[in-house]
């Protein structure tokens, strides 16, 4: 999984993904001038989303066939409009809509993966997510003074993070590790971010 950028050219045998959100995002960029498109485009893709919602509890199997029912007439009508855009010459292929059209035309094929990949995901926006966090963790380390408040810091900050990956509020989490410090150095096991809900 990654996003269209022509930098990421990967070996035969290897099956890409792109990102469907980075699809999007080109329309995104111009619903100042392009609201009607933007509006219609947003919608659609809404659409998708909103089956893949309803997919969570089934199998990689089950989220495919799912998909196939509903997503691929919404986005094969998707296709045709953006195709009729520009073979009408309602969309300048130069234009900002015309790019737009063209970056998710040519990526087609790998915008649609998860309609013939069991598992493959729409997005790639928690893994950037993840990167993101990484990076800001890096930029606010400079500012540690002692090598024991790094430390600290690094292991309060991956708890936070854990929290975050499990749905805890990681205030409250904190709040309750401080107020239970005897219970939590008895059990800790129990006290783990993906253990402990049974305590906040």
């Amino acid at each position: 999984m990654c996003d269209g950028l022509a930098a990421n050219k990967v070996d035969s045998g290897v099956i890409v993904a792109n990102c469907l959100d980075h699809g999007g995002r080109k329309f995104f960029d111009i619903k100042s001038s392009f609201t009607e498109e933007f509006n219609f485009v947003l919608e659609e893709i809404q659409k998708v989303y909103r089956f893949d919602k309803e997919t969570r509890p089934m199998t990689p199997r089950g989220r495919l066939e799912y998909h196939i029912r509903n997503s691929t007439p919404v986005l094969n009508a998707l296709r045709s409009w953006m195709k009729g855009q520009i073979g009408r010459k309602k969309a300048e292929p130069n234009s900002p809509l015309g790019m737009a059209i063209k970056y998710n035309l040519k990526r087609w094929n790998e915008l649609t993966t998860f309609l013939r990949v069991e598992g493959a995901p729409l997005s790639n926006c928690d893994a950037e997510q993840s990167i993101k966090w990484a990076i800001c963790h890096r930029k606010n380390s400079l500012f540690y003074k002692t090598l024991h408040g790094a430390k600290q810091g690094d292991i309060i900050r991956s708890m936070i993070r854990t929290c975050n990956q499990n749905g805890i509020n990681s205030f409250d989490y904190h709040v309750a590790l401080q107020e239970n410090r005897t219970r939590v150095c008895e059990t800790l096991e129990h006290w783990l971010p993906w253990n402990c809900e049974l305590y906040l």
